[in-house]
C-alpha cells in the first residue's frame, strides 16, 4: 500500500513539475553564435544568428536535437543590407536585402545570383528559367516574371499594394489586379487565364461575372495546402475548396454562418480538416465531409448549379474553461499549435497552452512553456520554437499535464487498493513459509 501510494505521489509532484518545466534551450556549442531569428519550411530550417550568418538544417526528423551544431551548411548575410527575410522553394533560399535578394541554392548554400528587387514579402518561385514574385517595380507594386538568364523583366502586372501572397499552380498564377480583385494570370505572358473545365468555350462574359457566378467574394483569402487550393471568408463565413488549375470554381462552398454568427473568427488548415475557432467555441470540418459536400449539387444565383452546401447541423461546441488557463486569454487571439493525437487541438498564448476536445470542446491542462511561442517546426509531440528576446531555439514536449484532482480521481478505488494489499500480504505469506519449508 506505501508502495501504491509513493507511486501516485510522484505522479502529482512530475505532473505539477511539467507545468514550468516543459522546456529545453537549444544553442550552438560556440557561444558567439546566438540565435537571431528562426525560419521553418516543413521540417527544413534556416537559423540566423546575431553576427549574420545563416545556417540550413535538412528536412528530417529532430525530434532527439539537443543542439544547433549539426547544420547542413552556414551562408554569410549581407552585415548592412540584410533585412531578415528569408524565404524558400524547392531548390533555392532567398534572403532578402535592403536592395535586391540573394538566391543561394539549397543543396550546399553557395551563391547563384542577386535578384535586383527588394520589399518582397513573400517567397518567390522558380521554374529554373525564370523566378516569379511580388515587388515593387517602375514605381508599382507588381506580379513578376524575371528571366535569370538575360536577367531582366519578362512582364509585371501591378498588384494591390495590401497583398502578397500569390499561388504559384502548375496552370497559372493566382494572384490580385491593382483593385485587388483576384485574377488568374498566365506564366509566358502574364495575361489573364481561364479555368481548365473552360478553356474549350466560357460561358460568362467576363472573368469577373466567372468570378461572382461561381459564389467567390472579393473578401476571399486563398491558399494552397496539400494539392488543393482553399478560401476562407472572415466577413461572410464561407469555406471553399479548389482543385488549383480549376480556380475559381469551386468544388465545394460552405456555409459556416451558423458557427461565426458574423462574429469574429480564427482559421486553421490542418490534414484532416479545417478549424474554426473563435472567443466562446470551435468547430472542426473535417475533409471527409467537404468531400461529401461536394457531390451534391443546389441552385444557386440565375438558377446554374452550385456546389455550395451550408452544414444544417454544424458541430460547434462552446469551450468549457474548466483549466488553469495562467497567461492565456482568449482562443480565437491564440496560436493554434497541433491536432495532438486526434483527441486535442492544442492552442498556445503568453506561452500557456490549452487543449481543446474536438468533440465537446472541453478543455485540459497542458504545459506553460514560460516563452511565448513566435516561429515554431513540429515533430509529432516535440516543438521547436523562437520567442523574442531569446538568444536560442526552444524545445518542448506538446502533452497533457494533469492536476492533482485528476490524478486522485484516475486512482483505484480504495476497495481494489484494499484486495490489492490483502494479495500482498498473502503472497508475503507464502514466500514466507517456503522459506521456512526450505530450511
Amino acid at each position: 500500500m506505501k508502495h501504491l501510494k509513493k507511486i501516485v505521489l510522484l505522479s502529482i509532484i512530475a505532473s505539477l513539475f511539467s507545468f514550468i518545466q516543459a522546456q529545453e534551450l537549444i544553442r550552438f556549442s560556440d557561444p558567439e553564435l546566438l540565435v537571431s531569428d528562426f525560419f521553418p519550411h516543413d521540417s527544413a530550417w534556416i537559423i540566423t544568428t546575431q553576427n549574420k550568418r545563416a545556417f540550413y538544417y535538412e528536412a528530417k526528423d529532430k525530434k532527439d536535437l539537443t543542439n544547433l551544431d549539426g547544420y547542413t551548411w552556414k551562408y554569410t548575410l549581407s552585415d548592412s543590407r540584410f533585412n531578415g527575410k528569408v524565404w524558400f522553394d524547392n531548390e533555392n533560399v532567398y534572403f532578402g536585402n535592403t536592395n535586391n535578394t540573394e538566391r543561394v541554392n539549397r543543396k550546399n548554400g553557395t551563391l547563384i545570383d542577386e535578384l535586383p528587387f527588394a520589399n518582397i514579402d513573400n517567397a518567390p518561385y522558380s521554374d529554373g528559367k525564370h523566378v516569379y514574385l511580388i515587388a515593387d517595380y517602375k514605381g508599382k507594386r507588381s506580379q513578376i516574371c524575371y528571366y535569370l538568364k538575360r536577367k531582366k523583366v519578362v512582364w509585371a502586372v501591378p498588384t494591390s499594394k495590401d497583398f502578397s501572397t500569390p499561388i504559384y499552380t502548375q496552370r497559372f498564377i493566382i494572384t490580385r489586379d491593382e483593385t485587388g480583385f483576384p485574377i488568374t494570370l498566365s506564366y509566358d505572358k502574364g495575361k489573364p487565364m481561364l479555368p481548365e473545365k473552360y478553356e474549350g468555350g466560357c460561358p460568362f462574359n467576363s472573368w469577373v461575372d466567372m468570378f461572382n457566378m461561381n459564389n467567390n467574394d472579393l473578401s476571399d483569402s486563398f491558399f494552397y495546402y496539400d494539392g488543393y487550393v482553399y478560401a476562407v471568408n472572415f466577413y461572410l463565413g464561407f469555406l471553399r475548396k479548389f482543385e488549383p488549375n480549376n480556380y475559381p470554381i469551386p468544388l465545394v462552398s460552405v456555409d459556416m454562418n451558423k458557427f461565426t454568427k458574423r462574429e469574429s473568427f480564427s482559421y486553421a488548415k490542418i490534414p484532416s480538416g479545417s478549424l474554426f475557432y473563435s472567443r466562446q467555441g470551435i468547430q472542426f470540418v473535417s475533409e471527409t465531409e467537404l468531400d461529401s459536400l461536394n457531390k451534391t449539387q443546389r441552385k444557386g444565383p440565375m438558377g446554374t448549379f452550385q456546389l455550395s452546401i451550408p452544414l444544417s447541423k454544424p458541430q460547434y461546441y462552446k469551450v468549457k474553461q474548466t483549466t488553469l488557463l495562467g497567461n492565456f486569454l482568449d482562443f480565437e487571439t491564440s496560436n493554434f499549435i497541433a491536432f495532438l493525437e486526434n483527441r486535442y487541438i492544442v492552442f498556445e498564448q503568453n506561452g500557456q497552452m490549452i487543449g481543446v476536445s474536438p468533440v465537446g470542446a472541453r478543455t485540459y491542462n497542458f504545459p506553460n512553456l514560460g516563452y511565448p511561442i513566435d516561429k515554431f517546426s513540429l515533430f509529432d509531440d516535440i516543438i521547436f520554437y523562437s520567442s523574442a528576446n531569446t538568444s536560442a531555439l526552444i524545445k518542448a514536449k506538446i502533452e497533457r499535464v494533469f492536476t492533482e484532482e485528476e490524478i486522485k480521481a484516475m486512482q483505484p478505488p480504495q476497495e481494489i487498493l484494499d484486495m490489492i494489499q490483502k494479495m500482498q500480504e498473502e503472497q508475503q505469506n507464502t514466500n514466507s513459509q517456503e522459506g521456512n519449508d526450505n530450511k
